[in-house]
């Protein structure tokens, strides 16, 4: 309902390593809502040193592709990225979401809203202003309030500027969020699934890409004992992938935390069962779905001042 009396584009960037209940899900959303969404995928298949370009493709055609999917071209065409040099959500997501727009949209006449809840302030204040700002005594709530400017509360002098600087780069890269919107929070979002006849269907841990280099490594470790087929083609896709940024002194495919592997991952979980893997994620408090998000289209915006 929040979407009324706009002119609404429904937008999705396809990675190709997505899990395939992702894909269901899209799909099924097609269907039971009637809306129609523009699935977009990055062609990363000219030489190096030309830009690359992007397709639009129908969504009823979505599906993991390892081999000639948009992370699998990237890779093949720019090397492999790592947690320490994440430039794939800028390449897939920013970069093919740009180039459509400038493609069928005048300049200044869109905006970019992004799916942010408002119980997420660390992903809407940005990595600036949150390192300052999370030291504040306040909720989720309070800080969802200050940041859509509806509190009086006192925030240091750092933070506000911090939190304008942010606000300004937002606004002149177009971007808003949900939380602008309207107030959700996580248990919103479960409420409203748990009464829809179906929905995403898939465990956290398996969440966004399946293997994501953000992603913890016990996250990881538990993605590797619940999906051992997808793994083998994204291990294969990542070996047929360039060595064009590899410097020697990291070998290819060390691109999780830890300089860890998919590899190395392995050995370290191989005596542990499943159920102790995942312990080990509570144990830590790393069991949430974002806590390792990809911004796609925000993610350089606290770079501008």
């Amino acid at each position: 309902r929040i979407n009324e009396g706009f002119d609404v584009e429904y937008v999705f960037m396809d990675t190709g390593i997505e899990h395939e209940k992702t894909y269901e899900f899209i799909k099924k959303c097609v269907d039971y809502f009637k809306i129609q969404i523009t699935c977009l995928k990055g062609n990363f298949n000219q030489p190096v040193g030309e830009g690359h370009t992007f397709e639009v493709i129908d969504c009823k055609l979505l599906k993991p592709d390892y081999k000639n999917g948009a992370y699998a071209q990237m890779v093949k065409k720019y090397g492999v990225p790592t947690v320490k040099s994440a430039w794939c959500s800028s390449r897939m997501k920013q970069e093919v979401n740009e180039k459509y727009c400038s493609s069928n949209f005048e300049v200044g006449s869109y905006k970019n809203v992004l799916g942010i809840r408002s119980d997420e302030p660390q992903r809407y204040y940005g990595k600036n202003a949150w390192q300052v700002i999370k030291n504040h005594p306040y909720s989720k709530y309070e800080l969802y309030k200050i940041f859509i400017g509806q509190s009086d509360l006192w925030i240091s002098p750092e933070a506000k500027e911090l939190l304008e600087a942010r606000k300004k780069a937002l606004k002149k890269n177009g971007i808003s969020y949900l939380a602008e919107l309207q107030y959700f929070s996580k248990d919103d979002v479960n409420d409203f699934w748990a009464n829809m006849p179906f929905d995403l269907g898939i465990d956290d841990h398996l969440g966004n890409c399946v293997f994501c280099i953000k992603k913890s490594v016990g996250k990881i470790a538990l993605a590797q004992r619940d999906e051992p087929e997808i793994e083998l083609k994204f291990n294969k896709m990542i070996e047929a992938g360039s060595s064009r940024l590899n410097t020697g002194k990291i070998p290819k495919g060390i691109m999780y935390r830890g300089t860890n592997s998919l590899i190395s991952i392995k050995k370290v979980y191989q005596s542990s069962s499943r159920l102790e893997i995942k312990q080990s994620l509570r144990s830590m408090k790393d069991d949430s779905s974002c806590s390792e998000s990809c911004e796609g289209l925000d993610a350089q915006v606290d770079m501008f001042k």
